[in-house]
């Protein structure tokens, strides 16, 4: 991995999440929230999710502290209530990583096929992400300090940006172009499952076109949000 996802704390895996600070001139956004981080810096930051399942998490955590890497963790209070995640939060507590909020129940913001349709409103969209921090609190986890929120299902619009603001929330979501997001996929799923290898591949491909037209500020290494 490169240099750049090697912060040294808790903090900088917040500034690399978000590109520092909202306003970040050389961030990218989409609908009000950051989708790409600084690209001046060669740097990327590994985000997680979780709602009800973790599988592989103890894989990942042990492969991070070997790499001596942080990664930005956002869970949904359902996972933060679930007992049998409670030991991996807290090794990733205690390990320096980013935990944030996802939603408290993975709510749907906004419909898929016409985005601008909102599916909850302004009261919902509060009580839940305050249930979500309620949850977090038990793991020592203070919102005060954690203020970087990835919408779940990486679906919002600009009313849900507006809303992340009057909280004093820093919204982001995932860099697309490649796979990385369809790391959830299982066989199970049938035409909608995408092999790791897949994955991989479109993450390899992307910056190789991104390399050969566009230069090295548009590589992943830049900024670079990938959601596994």
């Amino acid at each position: 991995m490169a240099s750049g996802c090697r912060p040294s704390s808790r903090e900088s895996v917040a500034d690399r999440s978000a590109g520092g600070a909202a306003g970040c001139a050389h961030c990218q956004y989409a609908y009000g929230a950051i989708i790409r981080g600084d690209t001046t810096q060669k740097q990327i930051s590994l985000v997680f999710t979780g709602d009800e399942f973790a599988d592989g998490g103890d894989h990942i955590l042990a492969v991070l502290r070997r790499q001596q890497v942080l990664g930005a963790f956002f869970f949904t209070g359902r996972f933060y209530r679930d007992p049998r995640w409670g030991p991996l939060i807290r090794d990733l507590v205690a390990a320096g990583h980013y935990l944030g909020a996802h939603s408290d129940r993975h709510l749907l913001y906004c419909d898929w096929q016409n985005r601008d349709s909102l599916l909850i409103s302004r009261e919902m969209f509060f009580a839940d992400l305050e249930a979500n921090y309620n949850e977090m609190e038990k793991f020592g986890i203070s919102s005060d300090q954690v203020r970087i929120f990835l919408p779940p299902y990486e679906w919002y619009n600009q009313k849900i940006s507006n809303w992340c603001q009057e909280k004093g929330l820093l919204l982001v979501s995932f860099t697309p172009g490649t796979l990385s997001h369809a790391d959830y996929t299982v066989p199970s799923m049938g035409k909608k499952y995408i092999p790791s290898d897949s994955i991989y591949r479109s993450i390899i491909s992307y910056e190789e076109s991104q390399n050969q037209h566009q230069g090295d500020e548009n590589d992943l290494g830049h900024g670079y949000l990938p959601k596994v």
